[in-house]
C-alpha cells in the first residue's frame, strides 16, 4: 500500500504532466500562427535530434546532433574557425527568425572544438543555461549566464563531468532554482555500472542521475541509478522553494533487460525525487 507521501508525490507528478499537456492546447486555441520554416544549420552543416529551451528574456536556445559523417569536424560558417567538433548550439534573439552560435569564452570560441556527439540543454531559475555533450566516455559540461536578450556570457566549460560510469550513450540535463542542475547519464545497459545502486530508491538500470547544487562546478560522481530504467526523459519543478525532480522512463533499454510477469516489457515508470535527486520513488504510470 502506498503511503500518503507516495500518493502526494504521484499527484504532483500527474499535475505536472497535466499542465504540460494542457498548455499547447490552450495556445492552439488562440491566434498563434507559424511563419515559414527557417534553416538553422549553417551552409554545409547538417544535423538531427534537436532540442530547445526558451528563457524569460525572449532568447531561444537550441542544440542538435551533428550529421554522423561530420561528427569529428563539421563546417560552421558562424564559427571563428569555420569548423566545430562539439554538437550544434545556437541562440536566437528574434523569435527564431535567425540563429547564431552561442557566445564563447573568448572571441576564438576554442571550446567549440571539444568533441561532442549529442547534447542537451536546460535553464535554471537564476538565468543560467547548462549544456552537456557526450564524448562517449563522459560528457563536456558548459554553463552560460544569460544577461538579457541576445546577451550571454560563458562562465565555465570542461571536457568531463566527471561521472563514474564508463560510457554515456545519450545524455539529458534538467535544472531549477539557483544552480541546482541534474545530469542524466545513459550507460547503455542495466548491468555494467553498479556504483549508483546504493542510495534510497536507486538500483540497476540504464540511466543514472548525477546532482549538483553549485551550478555544475561539482557533481556527485557516483549518482543514483534509476532501477530498471530504459530510455528516459527528465524534468524539474520550477516553483520557488521546491526540490522536485522527475523522470519518465520505459523499461525497455535494448540491452540486458530482465522482464517478469510483474515487470513486463513495455512498463512505463515515473521516478520522483522530493530532495533534489538525493533519493527517488518509482511509480508505474502506464504501459506501451
Amino acid at each position: 500500500m502506498q503511503s500518503s507521501r507516495d500518493r502526494f508525490s504521484l499527484r504532483l507528478f500527474v499535475l505536472a504532466l497535466s499542465i504540460l499537456a494542457v498548455k499547447p492546447i490552450c495556445v492552439g486555441q488562440g491566434s498563434t500562427t507559424f511563419g515559414a520554416p527557417v534553416k538553422v544549420t549553417p551552409t554545409g552543416g547538417f544535423g538531427y535530434e534537436p532540442s530547445f529551451v526558451a528563457d524569460g528574456f525572449g532568447n531561444i536556445f537550441a542544440t542538435a546532433h551533428k550529421e554522423n559523417w561530420q561528427l569529428v569536424l563539421a563546417p560552421d560558417i558562424n564559427s571563428p574557425t569555420y569548423t566545430r567538433s562539439m554538437s550544434w548550439d545556437w541562440i536566437s534573439a528574434d523569435a527564431g527568425r535567425s540563429w547564431q552560435d552561442i557566445q564563447g569564452l573568448t572571441p576564438l570560441s576554442i571550446e567549440q572544438h571539444q568533441f561532442g556527439d549529442e547534447g542537451d540543454m536546460a535553464l535554471d531559475d537564476a538565468d543560467r543555461l547548462y549544456f552537456v555533450d557526450t564524448n562517449v566516455a563522459d560528457d563536456t559540461f558548459t554553463r552560460w549566464k544569460v544577461n538579457g536578450l541576445g546577451s550571454v556570457t560563458l562562465e565555465t566549460t570542461r571536457p568531463l563531468i566527471p561521472a563514474a560510469q564508463f560510457v554515456d550513450d545519450r545524455p539529458w540535463i534538467t535544472a531549477h532554482g539557483n544552480g541546482h542542475v541534474f545530469y542524466f547519464g545513459n550507460e547503455g545497459d542495466k548491468v555494467t555500472y553498479p556504483l549508483g545502486n546504493q542510495g534510497s530508491g536507486c538500483g540497476p538500470g540504464r540511466y543514472t542521475v548525477y546532482p549538483s547544487t553549485d551550478g555544475g562546478n561539482t557533481f556527485n560522481s557516483l549518482g543514483c541509478t534509476l532501477p530498471d530504467s530504459g530510455w528516459c526523459r527528465p524534468a524539474s519543478d520550477h516553483r520557488a522553494g521546491t526540490h522536485l525532480v522527475y523522470a519518465v522512463c520505459g523499461n525497455d533499454g535494448g540491452s540486458d533487460d530482465v522482464f517478469t510477469p510483474t515487470n513486463p516489457k513495455g512498463t512505463l515508470y515515473a521516478y520522483v525525487s522530493a530532495d533534489d535527486a538525493q533519493s527517488f520513488q518509482r511509480f508505474v504510470v502506464g504501459s506501451y
